[in-house]
Order: C-alpha cells, then sequence, then structure tokens
C-alpha cells in the first residue's frame, strides 16, 4: 500500500482486492504449517509462537505501560493503571499502603513483572528486599528476568557505579560531585558544611580522574585515598 495513494476504494475491498490476497496468502502459509506441525493444533501454536519475534511496544506520546491492578467492587469495571501517561500524571510516584499480610509485597511484583514484559525487558528497576522474601522467590525472578546480588553473601557486590557519568566536563562533573555530597549529608545528619565541601572536591577529584592518559574509570577506592 505504500506509495498507493491513488488507489480506489473498490479495488481495495473487492474479491481481489489487496486486503483479501493479503488474508488468502496468510491462510495458505497458516495450513502449510499446520500440515508441517503434524496436524496438531498445539502444534500449530508452539509453532507460530517459535516465529514470532516481539519488538516490545512502541510509546505514544508517554504511553505504553498500562497496567491491570484489578476491579472495582460495584461495576467489576477494570482498573488501569497507565505509569507513562504523562497526560494524566505528572510523574510516576506509587504508595502502596496496607496492613501485615495483605498482600502489599505480592502486588508490588505482579506490578513490576507486568511492567517487564509489557516494555519487552527494556525498563529496569532496582529492589532493595530488606526482609530477604523476594529473592528467594524463583518463580518472580524468571518471569521478570532479572538478576538478584545478594550483598552479605559470596562477596557480591552491586554492578553500579556512582562516579560513572555520561560526561566528564566541568559542569557534569561540578553537578554530580555536589549531589554525591548532598546525599551523603541526608544520611548522616552530623556533616556539616565544611564536611560537605570536602566531600564536594573529593567527589570532583575522584571523577576527574578520567581525564588522565590512563582513562581510568573512577572508583571508591580512588576516592577513598584522595586527601581531604
Amino acid at each position: 500500500m505504500h506509495g498507493k495513494g491513488d488507489i480506489t476504494e473498490d479495488a481495495f475491498f473487492s474479491n481481489r482486492s489487496l486486503i483479501k490476497n493479503h488474508i488468502d496468502q496468510g491462510s495458505l502459509a497458516m495450513e502449510q504449517l499446520y500440515i508441517e506441525s503434524g496436524r496438531s493444533a498445539e502444534g500449530l501454536i508452539k509453532s507460530l509462537v517459535d516465529l514470532v519475534e516481539f519488538q516490545g511496544r512502541k510509546e505514544l506520546r508517554g504511553r505504553g505501560l498500562d497496567i491491570f491492578i484489578g476491579r472495582t467492587l460495584l461495576q467489576k469495571a477494570d482498573l488501569i493503571m497507565e505509569l507513562n501517561n504523562t497526560d494524566k500524571h505528572a510523574n510516576s510516584h506509587l504508595a502502596i499502603m496496607g496492613k501485615p499480610g495483605v498482600g502489599k509485597t505480592q502486588f508490588l511484583l505482579k506490578i513490576l513483572a507486568d511492567i517487564r514484559i509489557q516494555s519487552n525487558y527494556q525498563t529496569h528497576f532496582i529492589y532493595f528486599d530488606y526482609k530477604g522474601d523476594v529473592v528467594d522467590n524463583q518463580r518472580f525472578l524468571d518471569i521478570a528476568k532479572v538478576q538478584p546480588f545478594r550483598l552479605l553473601q559470596g562477596n557480591q557486590r552491586l554492578p553500579i557505579n556512582p562516579f560513572v557519568l555520561p560526561a566528564y566536563d566541568e559542569q557534569t562533573i561540578n553537578i554530580s560531585a555536589r549531589e554525591k555530597a548532598e546525599s551523603f549529608a541526608s544520611i548522616n545528619s552530623k556533616l556539616g558544611v565544611v564536611q560537605k565541601g570536602a566531600l564536594t572536591e573529593a567527589s570532583g577529584q575522584a571523577m576527574q580522574s578520567v581525564l588522565v592518559p590512563t582513562h581510568l574509570i573512577p572508583i571508591f577506592r580512588i576516592f577513598w585515598k584522595l586527601p581531604i
């Protein structure tokens, strides 16, 4: 159809139209696949699934991650949470509240799994499992295709380096250094102005290390050894 803007409505919908030809060709292909599958309906479905290449949902004006979260009590209408519909929400912050044992964790895992599946596993997340009841949930790990890290076992480390930046120009380094100092200050309320300034300077020096000829990726060890 591309480039054929002058096609008539009769040619489009007639018995010998493009649509009919397309359907006929698809039906023949399905029949051939059915025969190759041993005339088994289950085998046909499996063959079709193997042939499909899912490219993920395409985003359109901020939409795309529509998560089913339940139904209303009276009307039994579907409740859909449009996480990235920027026409409805300025952000995607979410609070889940309830008494112990009502299913808050399971509800959250369902949302996370749906997000992973709908985005073709291109949307990632970090889940801090303080109770340890998620890291051993193999069914969730398999469905969401996520990698657990047991930081207190086997010397595993989180594969995140806060000193790696998208660029190492002076402005980006200064902003990142101030952010890191503010982060430490939010953890330790006793951190004063002088200490925050020293942390900012040390963080900046650590990230400046990538500018030397060795192109060393900044790591915490460099930050730790810097004189403050």
